[in-house]
Protein backbone atom coordinates (compact mmCIF):
# COMPACT_ATOMS: atom_id res chain seq x y z
CA UNK A 1 0.00 0.00 0.00
CA UNK A 2 0.99 3.32 0.49
CA UNK A 3 1.06 6.26 2.45
CA UNK A 4 -1.78 8.71 2.93
CA UNK A 5 -1.57 12.51 2.30
CA UNK A 6 -3.74 14.52 4.17
CA UNK A 7 -4.83 17.88 2.54
CA UNK A 8 -4.86 20.55 5.51
CA UNK A 9 -8.18 22.94 5.84
CA UNK A 10 -6.88 26.51 5.50
CA UNK A 11 -9.17 28.64 8.06
CA UNK A 12 -9.67 31.78 5.81
CA UNK A 13 -10.07 34.56 9.15
CA UNK A 14 -11.04 34.43 12.43
CA UNK A 15 -14.62 34.74 13.31
CA UNK A 16 -15.51 32.78 10.02
CA UNK A 17 -16.60 29.18 9.05
CA UNK A 18 -13.73 26.81 7.99
CA UNK A 19 -14.79 24.27 4.77
CA UNK A 20 -15.98 21.12 5.98
CA UNK A 21 -13.22 19.08 7.73
CA UNK A 22 -12.80 15.73 6.61
CA UNK A 23 -11.52 13.06 8.61
CA UNK A 24 -9.55 10.36 6.53
CA UNK A 25 -8.40 6.64 7.19
CA UNK A 26 -4.91 5.15 6.27
CA UNK A 27 -5.19 3.03 3.22
CA UNK A 28 -3.25 0.54 5.58
CA UNK A 29 -2.43 1.06 9.13
CA UNK A 30 1.29 0.16 8.57
CA UNK A 31 1.46 3.05 5.92
CA UNK A 32 0.55 5.59 8.20
CA UNK A 33 -0.36 9.36 7.29
CA UNK A 34 1.62 12.43 6.05
CA UNK A 35 0.64 15.14 7.39
CA UNK A 36 1.57 18.88 5.88
CA UNK A 37 4.10 20.99 8.54
CA UNK A 38 4.38 24.14 6.16
CA UNK A 39 2.66 26.51 9.10
CA UNK A 40 3.76 27.70 12.12
CA UNK A 41 3.53 24.74 14.87
CA UNK A 42 0.80 26.53 16.91
CA UNK A 43 -1.45 27.13 14.19
CA UNK A 44 -1.45 23.29 12.40
CA UNK A 45 -3.88 21.47 14.55
CA UNK A 46 -3.68 17.39 13.70
CA UNK A 47 -7.25 15.64 14.60
CA UNK A 48 -8.03 12.41 15.36
CA UNK A 49 -10.87 10.25 15.58
CA UNK A 50 -11.58 6.96 16.68
CA UNK A 51 -14.40 5.45 14.66
CA UNK A 52 -14.71 2.44 16.62
CA UNK A 53 -17.00 1.97 18.92
CA UNK A 54 -16.16 -0.48 21.14
CA UNK A 55 -12.13 -0.35 21.60
CA UNK A 56 -9.58 2.29 22.15
CA UNK A 57 -6.61 2.99 19.85
CA UNK A 58 -3.33 4.88 18.92
CA UNK A 59 -1.15 5.96 16.82
CA UNK A 60 2.73 7.32 16.49
CA UNK A 61 4.32 10.44 15.44
CA UNK A 62 7.07 9.06 13.72
CA UNK A 63 10.48 11.63 14.53
CA UNK A 64 11.61 13.76 11.86
CA UNK A 65 15.16 13.20 9.87
CA UNK A 66 15.86 16.53 10.86
CA UNK A 67 18.82 17.17 13.83
CA UNK A 68 15.96 17.08 16.26
CA UNK A 69 14.01 14.63 15.44
CA UNK A 70 15.56 11.89 18.14
CA UNK A 71 12.26 10.29 19.38
CA UNK A 72 8.84 8.60 18.24
CA UNK A 73 6.18 10.46 20.00
CA UNK A 74 2.94 7.85 20.95
CA UNK A 75 -0.53 9.53 21.42
CA UNK A 76 -1.35 7.09 24.22
CA UNK A 77 -5.40 5.58 23.85
CA UNK A 78 -7.56 7.65 22.20
CA UNK A 79 -10.66 6.84 23.38
CA UNK A 80 -13.99 4.61 21.14
CA UNK A 81 -15.61 6.95 19.27
CA UNK A 82 -13.46 10.20 20.70
CA UNK A 83 -12.09 12.90 18.59
CA UNK A 84 -9.01 14.22 20.17
CA UNK A 85 -6.45 17.63 18.87
CA UNK A 86 -2.82 18.19 19.04
CA UNK A 87 -0.05 20.19 17.88
CA UNK A 88 3.27 19.23 17.18
CA UNK A 89 6.67 20.67 17.31
CA UNK A 90 7.87 20.41 13.74
CA UNK A 91 11.75 20.60 14.28
CA UNK A 92 11.67 17.36 16.34
CA UNK A 93 8.79 15.39 13.81
CA UNK A 94 8.98 16.73 10.48
CA UNK A 95 11.11 15.30 7.68
CA UNK A 96 13.69 17.59 5.96
CA UNK A 97 14.60 15.18 3.09
CA UNK A 98 13.18 12.20 1.18
CA UNK A 99 10.30 11.39 0.05
CA UNK A 100 8.10 12.65 2.76
CA UNK A 101 9.83 16.32 2.83
CA UNK A 102 7.86 18.89 4.85
CA UNK A 103 5.43 16.12 6.24
CA UNK A 104 5.32 14.43 9.63
CA UNK A 105 4.32 10.86 9.61
CA UNK A 106 1.92 9.18 12.03
CA UNK A 107 1.07 5.71 11.96
CA UNK A 108 -2.46 4.25 13.91
CA UNK A 109 -2.36 1.19 15.35
CA UNK A 110 -5.95 0.61 13.39
CA UNK A 111 -7.69 1.99 10.42
CA UNK A 112 -10.27 3.04 12.21
CA UNK A 113 -8.21 5.76 13.97
CA UNK A 114 -8.90 8.42 10.92
CA UNK A 115 -6.72 11.80 10.47
CA UNK A 116 -7.24 15.64 9.55
CA UNK A 117 -5.22 18.85 9.61
CA UNK A 118 -6.50 21.75 10.54
CA UNK A 119 -4.05 24.79 9.94
CA UNK A 120 -5.25 28.32 11.62
CA UNK A 121 -5.46 31.76 10.68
Amino acid sequence: MAITKITPVKMADVNEISAAVAFTAATAAADGFSIPMQEQDAKTVLLFQNTDTAAAHSAVVKKGNGIQGVVDLATGDIAASAIVAMTLDSGAFKNVTGENKGCAVVVPDDVKLKAAVVVLP
